[in-house]
């Protein structure tokens, strides 16, 4: 689609010549001509893409919300590798938006305006557009059911995602797919006999946040005029609920160890520091579910930050290349079961997410910057993420809050350092 379509080919283009600046200068500042030009001609595609994308909705069209869904999934990704949380929010919204209405199809949707995703790099480089007309989008999708159908999975994933990586506290996704881990039985969290049994009950947690936004949008939408009261009560008891049992996990893991003692292995003991490090910013993210910005403080939280350094050093450091890889594969993949290594949206329980929120969310920039250079150092792959990659986007974040803590702060916005 890409070869024969304005809006798609640009917005590949673009993501392509933001990739070449990553590699050029791994960081995103403006120091590096070459990389500068490099990102200045893909905010250039970005800005033309969404120009065309407006132009094709005004015209009308069949597959109005396929080339749109593949639109939004394809500059959120452009504004996530900007490091920009919030423009991948505002795309990541108006797909999800898009699915609910090809989902319920006699309400209106509209596609709405892209400035907000594009207000940063307006100002920085000096692109200019107009906004983009709301547009109804028409139900044509039920001619492409198997492409709607892997569309619908991919956003609820990146949906979910969302929830992990930036501990949304609010939910947008309308309630498309069930996730497969909530469709079973709640594994035994009091005794683990096993290493599997000890990961499937912490993967069950891990994916915990999406069951409390399931339950969170149905009674919102039996009881509208309850949500500012009884709706966050509610689910704040039920947090507490999981929080309570998620507490429970590194005790019997403990007892587990002691069991095993006469058994037990170095790979075993990286299996259990890979399953403490997401514990640890499950936790922290979970406690953070629901509750206003700056509620939850991460300078409280220096300690747990602290460990997830630590573990990760475990398994790291020190060792070759190949060796490095190797373990990191064998380890991510035992703690995951039933899960393709090779899948672009395999989302692990692995060593990158804990050491990226660590390095985003951390106030102590010392640790941040560690967190950073064990993901950039001898790069290695989990399934839809790389960690070197992320590590640019951990970097150019503690640029910015450096730069806003230098500068003051802008109103309304935290001043505090990486």
């Amino acid at each position: 689609m890409s070869h024969c379509d304005d809006a798609v080919r640009e917005a590949v283009i673009a993501l392509g010549s933001l990739g070449e600046r990553l590699q050029l200068n791994n960081v995103l500042t403006w120091d590096n001509q070459q990389a500068n030009e490099c990102h200045e001609y893909a905010v250039a595609e970005y800005g033309k893409a969404i120009s065309h994308l407006r132009g094709q909705l005004s015209d009308g069209g069949e597959k109005l919300e396929l080339q749109a869904l593949i639109m939004c999934f394809l500059f959120t990704i452009f504004e996530f590798l900007q490091g920009s949380e919030s423009g991948a929010l505002v795309h990541l919204r108006h797909g999800l938006r898009i699915l609910d209405k090809v989902h319920q199809p006699n309400r209106e949707c509209s596609v709405l305006p892209a400035e907000e995703a594009m207000s940063l790099e307006m100002e920085r480089t000096g692109v200019s557009m107009n906004s983009i007309i709301k547009t109804r989008v028409k139900p044509t999708m039920a001619k492409d059911a198997v492409l709607r159908e892997e569309l619908v999975r991919t956003y609820a994933v990146m949906e979910n995602q969302a929830l992990y990586w930036l501990s949304l506290e609010s939910w947008e996704a309308p309630l498309l797919t069930n996730l497969q881990t909530m469709d079973r039985d709640p594994p035994n969290c009091e005794h683990f006999p096993t290493l599997e049994e000890a990961a499937d009950a912490l993967n069950y947690q891990i994916n915990i946040v999406q069951e409390v936004r399931r339950t969170f949008i149905s009674v919102e939408a039996s009881h509208p005029s309850a949500a500012l009261t009884s709706l966050l009560a509610f689910n704040r008891r039920k947090r507490e609920r999981q929080i309570k049992q998620l507490l429970k996990w590194p005790s019997e893991v403990a007892a587990m160890q002691t069991r095993l003692a006469n058994g037990w292995t170095d790979e075993m003991t990286y299996r259990i520091n890979v399953m403490k490090m997401n514990y640890t910013i499950t936790l922290l993210l979970l406690e953070g579910v629901f509750e206003p910005i700056g509620v939850v403080s991460n300078r409280d939280s220096e300690l747990a930050f602290e460990e997830v350094i630590r573990l990760a050093k475990t398994i790291l450091l020190p060792l070759s290349d190949e060796d490095r890889t190797d373990r990191i594969r064998r380890v991510v993949l035992a703690n995951n079961k039933d899960i393709n290594p090779d899948a672009m949206f395999s989302f692990y329980a692995g060593l990158i997410q804990p050491l990226y929120n660590t390095a985003i969310k951390c106030q102590n920039l010392t640790i941040c910057h560690e967190a950073i250079g064990l993901l950039a150092t001898r790069p290695w792959r989990e399934g839809a993420w790389e960690s070197a990659g992320m590590a640019n986007i951990a970097r150019t974040k503690c640029d910015d809050r450096v730069r806003i803590t230098v500068a003051g702060g802008p109103k309304g916005r935290s001043s505090a350092a990486c």
